[in-house]
């Protein structure tokens, strides 16, 4: 059985994806002047720095205090608001290069702790999460030249185009799971402090 620290760790280590992945998100629409509001991006740094300080402490104890478990439970209910914004109807290429940069700047993070909780908690994680990072590098990369060329009002490569399109396509599709995924969170934080006190 999992124990309640490594449980716990999970949803710290899930919390900070999400809040990578509204980093991102928000950063590369200001960037590419489809969004204007450094106000988002200001608040997800702010909250990202929190929980990183919380994940350092929490690799030291192994235990949340009850005023981070309260804060971090405060933290998450604003990323579910967040959510309510995140995915949108929008067929504008700078909203989906935001979304699918986004997407694998969480993932990317997620990946990276997730091998973290191995040698945490002495677990095996599979080697399949060793094997995701040059995946993940290689494609952080080509979304940073994405948003680098645009910038630059230099046009895409139609290949860069169509893969985006194809990348976004499938994280349209995935609305419902990161959605589900972040209603886990809370669940996993409140393992040692009640039942979502």
């Amino acid at each position: 059985m999992t124990n309640p620290a490594q449980i716990e760790y999970n949803g710290l280590i899930l919390l900070h994806a999400y809040l990578q992945r509204f980093y991102v998100n928000e950063n590369t629409q200001l960037l590419l002047g489809y969004s204007s509001d450094g106000e988002n991006l200001k608040r997800a740094k702010d909250f990202m720095d929190e929980v990183n300080l919380m994940i350092t402490m929490f690799e030291d104890t192994k235990e949340l205090a009850t005023t981070q478990y309260a804060r971090l439970v405060k933290i998450q209910e604003d990323v579910l608001e967040t959510l309510n914004d995140y995915f949108k109807d929008d067929d504008d290429f700078r909203y989906k290069v935001a979304l699918v940069a986004s997407a694998l700047y969480g993932e990317r993070s997620m990946n990276a702790h997730i091998i973290r909780l191995g040698q945490l908690f002495d677990v095996e994680v599979g080697p399949d999460f060793e094997k995701r990072i040059p995946f993940y590098v290689e494609r952080t990369k080509a979304m940073n030249a994405v948003v680098h060329m645009m910038r630059q009002d230099e046009a895409l490569p139609e290949k860069m185009i169509e893969t985006i399109e194809l990348w976004y396509g499938g994280m349209d599709k995935q609305r419902d799971k990161v959605i589900g995924d972040a209603q886990k969170i809370k669940p996993m934080l409140s393992v040692r402090h009640g039942k979502y006190a």
